[in-house]
């Protein structure tokens, strides 16, 4: 993948995160290591498409133990993005609302836009108004991203899994199983090799979106 112009990073960003722009920008998942510690560099794979590789459910065969948490980022989303892109060459602009009945951060719920605001320096296109298609598509992209994503910690006996392998939970406690992935997995090394699992809900990708926006400028 080539980008389609140059891009500057901040002073002090790390390696790292140079890397993973360029993975995101070319359609890869960010760089992880697998077991052995070899880093592993994969084209990005919706959670929701991976296979589970793992059932917490608190049933007769049930490896969870009494300490499970569970927490959600609603005041961090947003429910408006806001894309912006300018160059010598054009300069437009694209929004996505998130107007969904069903979601509690939906405009229409809330009663009040909260915007989020990004300056986009890449994008794909042969044309302007390819581009601004695609920018358009990055803010309605950015709104279901920016679903309320919830977490659940669990503590369980040691069962392979690591970073990013889908997984699904249900304590039959009336709120029914739900599938996510994982984000963090710590472990105690004692007999016992007690996990405490961080697991994310797979973000609902089917929310209702109006865009809107417009070419400002294109030479």
């Amino acid at each position: 993948y080539v980008t389609k112009s140059s891009h500057t990073f901040d002073a002090g960003v790390s390696y790292l995160a140079i890397i993973n722009w360029l993975l995101d920008m070319a359609g890869y998942a960010s760089v992880t290591v697998d077991a052995y510690g070899a880093l592993q560099i994969l084209k990005y794979v919706e959670p929701t498409e991976r296979p589970s590789s793992f059932d917490f459910a608190a049933n007769e065969t049930s490896i969870i133990m009494p300490e499970v948490s569970d927490e959600d980022d609603f005041d961090e989303r947003g429910n408006v993005y806001q894309l912006y892109h300018d160059s010598q060459e054009e300069s437009m602009w694209a929004s996505a609302s998130n107007v969904d009945i069903d979601d509690p951060l939906s405009v229409v719920n809330l009663g009040h836009r909260k915007c989020a605001y990004e300056s986009v320096s890449e994008i794909a296109g042969e044309t302007a108004q390819e581009r601004f298609a695609n920018l358009k598509a990055m803010a309605v992209q950015k709104v279901k991203n920016s679903s309320v994503i919830s977490y659940r910690t669990i503590k369980h006996q040691w069962v392979p899994i690591l970073p990013n392998d889908a997984v699904t939970t249900d304590l039959e406690d009336g709120n029914g199983a739900w599938g996510g992935n994982v984000t963090n997995v710590q472990m105690e090394l004692d007999i016992q090799a007690l996990c405490q699992t961080k697991v994310r809900k797979f973000v609902r990708y089917d929310l209702k979106i109006e865009t809107e926006g417009a070419i400002v400028y294109a030479v």
